[in-house]
């Protein structure tokens, strides 16, 4: 691989594994959404946050005890990235500002940061308020994030959020394009769309051979395409494709899949060691297809109160039935097609699961003819 000076950014750096510090707001927001017992309220509701909610993985009080007296030294990647250009045209190795900060405190500061915007919004990106208040209090050896939220409102703003965190670098790229003086064409890169298809793709594949309706995925197990790019500039750096997808999309992505109703996310945290700040897995407890939906998502030609009805079974083999219709191409352009279909479909399998299994209709006459 080389050393950092010639090798440039991307694979030295390992800019492919996600970073706490990058860890952005719709996360957070949604893993405060799990803690709410009632998603659809509207009543002023308070939950409480902390390191242990993320890393659930230790046993109380494991988690204190492993950061205590720990400190973690760490940077931004796009001062990672901006060193290695310097480093490239200057011939030596000039270093990166890095900061050292007790390890419980560098996860703390970013919590809050992260609440703050969730609390303000950001008027550039159109993005809204998300949650009410929140203060910060500590609580043994542990701090704690009292946040006020609305549920109902979180989740629509929620859901409106996620698309434009990942349509963020589509659109950045287009402004570049379209300035009356605009830079050299950036080439190719991997919008999310794709990367949606390749989780979806995974997702089937597993389920094809397991029958699994609920189950766990990891972040870094999930399939992602790169786009990485090399400049010839003095010695040379590389860092990923601009606009292309990166480690903060793909943990979005099956986010994404649940506000189109394609899955459930039952739980999620966080699955690595809370002292590898540069190396984050997040854990996804996901159900699918999807039976509860809590952003009211209509998918596969089921409305929301539909597919509460139907029970695990027979929700399976109603996805089987229309992945088959699908796959014909029989609902191409048609969604009022596909809604009916759903409707009278998910009607018949309910009929037929209730003929099953009431012993009027088929066993007790079974029975009767094998005697």
């Amino acid at each position: 691989m080389g050393n950092k000076t010639t090798a440039g950014g991307f694979l030295a750096r390992e800019h492919n594994k996600l970073r706490f510090n990058e860890l952005p707001e719709s996360f957070f927001a949604r893993v405060i959404l799990a803690k709410c017992s009632d998603p659809t309220s509207k009543a002023i509701t308070q939950v409480q946050l902390s390191l242990t909610d993320l890393f659930r993985k230790c046993k109380p009080g494991e988690l204190e005890s492993k950061l205590a007296g720990e400190t973690l030294t760490t940077s931004h990647k796009i001062t990672e990235i901006t060193a290695d250009f310097l480093n490239a045209m200057v011939g030596s190795d000039l270093g990166v500002h890095s900061t050292t900060t007790a390890a419980a405190d560098y996860y703390n500061n970013h919590i809050a940061s992260r609440l703050k915007w969730l609390k303000s919004g950001e008027e550039i990106d159109k993005k809204q308020p998300c949650i009410e208040n929140f203060d910060k209090r500590v609580s043994g050896q542990s701090v704690v994030f009292d946040i006020t939220i609305r549920p109902a409102l979180l989740v629509e703003r929620l859901g409106q959020q996620i698309k434009v965190d990942l349509e963020l670098s589509a659109k950045l790229v287009r402004v570049f394009l379209e300035a009356e003086h605009r830079p050299a064409d950036p080439g190719p890169r991997i919008d999310y769309r794709k990367q949606v298809e390749l989780l979806t793709d995974f997702l089937e594949n597993r389920q094809n051979i397991t029958a699994e309706t609920e189950f766990t995925i990891f972040s870094n197990q999930m399939p992602f395409r790169w786009v990485i790019q090399h400049f010839p500039m003095g010695t040379g750096v590389t860092m990923a494709g601009i606009g292309t997808t990166t480690a903060v999309d793909k943990i979005l992505l099956p986010f994404f899949l649940e506000i189109n109703g394609l899955l459930d996310i039952i739980d999620v945290d966080i699955e690595s060691d809370p002292l590898e700040p540069n190396d984050v897995v997040v854990r996804y407890f996901v159900r699918r297809p999807a039976k509860r939906n809590i952003f009211g998502a209509s998918n596969q030609g089921l409305e929301v109160s539909t597919r509460a009805a139907l029970n695990e079974t027979e929700l399976s083999l109603y996805s089987r039935l229309h992945a088959s219709v699908r796959d014909d191409l029989v609902f191409g352009g048609r969604p009022k097609l596909e809604m009916s279909f759903g409707t009278c479909c998910s009607w018949f399998v309910r009929k037929a699961a209730y003929s099953l299994e009431e012993p009027t209709f088929l066993n007790n006459p079974a029975r009767n003819l094998l005697k």
